[in-house]
């Protein structure tokens, strides 16, 4: 069999992830595929960062993944790694929202922007009582005739009512996508809770027969009980990813500069370097694939430059001796004006992730009215969260440990139509012979879904390599 060359260009989870699934192939089928990663940075893994200092655990980027997304998991127990995840504290297993001022806790039975225990929601002080009447009105409610897309926010209102939408789903969603709700993608963001609406008549209807088929749970906010992470820190999977591909060929500091596509694939870098390959999987954020793009497809780069991004900082801060609030975090309505997005009690939330007697907390900034905070320096950014944790949890000491991380850019925004825009995306990429694209700007921002985005664009790859082989070579096994 001729030997395939391929190329991956990000080292983030979905170029990794993208390149593993490959050699898994290569050593299922002996294909020989000579695989090559470039990667711009001096580190892999992307927006994954955890840094271990001084017996705490912090984590840059994301801190856990969700099981019910099977493709994560899936990955650690073919990396060996399952025995290494952990989940969440059972008895902290609840969160808040930020309310004139006070932390509310957000009732058992919600399930990320609605009820499912009715008796739990309205015992609680998150609406007021029209408030909860109309929230609970929604049974009553038809679902909306027209199939287009449509903001979060005028789902919310329509389905939920005005003040729901401000107190409630508009900081969830704001928590999980770092984005506005007026212009975030009902379809791209939130398909299950659409789908509710027409296959039950109502998106409450369909949670309470989930409740009963055990697809949902009581727990307080998100489905804190699916949330699992490497003991060590979710960098783990990243170490565990580069140690079980010895064949792949790694070239980081590689900022490639320009493509070139004749009869093969060709990657200029700097001082002149040039790779060929037969086939090329970008693995990077929609902007940085439509610079590589804009000199072989307009079109294509113009429709992956409509993809707009937004920037996210974290802050991790280590106190000793102060007082803890049950729980796992909580997030911030827009309407409080407030700097924040939310707050992890990340030592509350995972095990081993602080000292005895110590206290690590993970506060997060993003969002459109981040651009300005961009621009402050460490210290200024540090100054800031600090005043909003005395404001909010009465935390009058200073830290004994604090990290800034910075992710400019990273946040990709799923606007109302962001899957038509993706699926034409899909089938402008195709029309190039061995362009495949990997990331998070496409089909998910989770790390489950990248992962599995990598893994499914690594198997279109394969079969596009099997095209190119003789009649003679079919061992091409790259599974579904």
């Amino acid at each position: 069999m001729k030997k395939r060359k391929v190329v991956v260009i990000g080292g983030g989870i979905s170029g990794l992830a993208a390149a593993h699934r490959l050699l898994e192939a290569n050593r299922e089928a002996e294909l020989g595929l000579e695989v090559v990663l470039l990667e711009r940075g001096s580190r892999l893994g992307g927006v994954i960062s955890s840094m271990r200092e001084e017996s705490f655990v912090m984590e840059g980027g994301a801190d856990a993944f969700l099981t019910e997304k099977p493709w994560a998991l899936d990955l650690c127990r073919r990396l060996g790694l399952e025995n290494e995840l952990i989940g969440t504290h059972s008895a902290n297993r609840r969160s808040f929202i930020l309310q004139d001022g006070r932390l509310k806790k957000i009732p058992a039975g919600f399930y990320l922007m609605a009820p499912v225990d009715a008796l739990r929601f309205v015992a609680s002080d998150l609406l007021s009582w029209p408030g909860k009447v109309r929230m609970l009105s929604e049974f009553f409610i038809p679902p909306r005739r027209a199939r287009a897309d449509e903001s979060v926010a005028s789902f919310a209102r329509r389905r939920f009512g005005r003040e729901a939408f401000e107190k409630i789903v508009e900081p969830m969603a704001a928590g999980i996508y770092s984005a506005d709700a007026e212009q975030l993608s009902m379809a791209a963001a939130f398909p299950k809770f659409a789908a509710l609406e027409q296959q039950d008549g109502s998106v409450l209807k369909g949670l309470r027969r989930m409740r009963a088929d055990g697809a949902v749970s009581a727990a307080s906010g998100p489905r804190y009980g699916l949330f699992v992470t490497p003991r060590t820190g979710m960098e783990r999977l990243v170490e565990a990813l580069r140690a079980d591909m010895e064949e792949l060929e790694v070239i980081t500091e590689f900022p490639v500069s320009r493509l070139e596509k004749s009869a093969s694939w060709k990657i200029h870098g700097k001082n002149g370097a040039c790779l060929e390959a037969d086939a090329l999987c970008l693995a990077l954020p929609a902007f940085e694939a439509a610079r590589l793009l804009e000199g072989i497809d307009r079109v294509l780069a113009a429709e992956l430059n409509a993809i707009s991004y937004e920037s996210a900082v974290t802050v991790n801060l280590a106190y000793r001796n102060i007082p803890n609030v049950k729980g796992f975090g909580y997030v911030v309505p827009p309407r409080e004006k407030r700097p924040l997005l939310g707050c992890t009690f990340t030592s509350q939330k995972f095990e081993g992730r602080a000292p005895e007697g110590t206290t690590l907390i993970r506060a997060f900034l993003g969002g459109p009215s981040l651009r300005e905070v961009m621009r402050e320096s460490d210290a200024d950014i540090l100054e800031r969260i600090q005043a909003e944790l005395r404001f909010t949890l009465g935390i009058k000491t200073g830290p004994i440990l604090a990290r800034v991380t910075r992710l400019p850019r990273a946040m990709p925004q799923y606007h109302v139509g962001h899957a038509v825009r993706v699926a034409a995306i899909r089938r402008l990429a195709a029309s190039h012979a061995g362009l495949f694209l990997a990331g998070n700007a496409y089909e998910g921002v989770g790390i489950p879904d990248c992962i599995r985005v990598g893994e499914e664009q690594a198997v279109h790859l394969l079969r596009f390599l099997e095209g190119l082989s003789s009649p003679r070579d079919t061992r091409v096994r790259v599974g579904s």
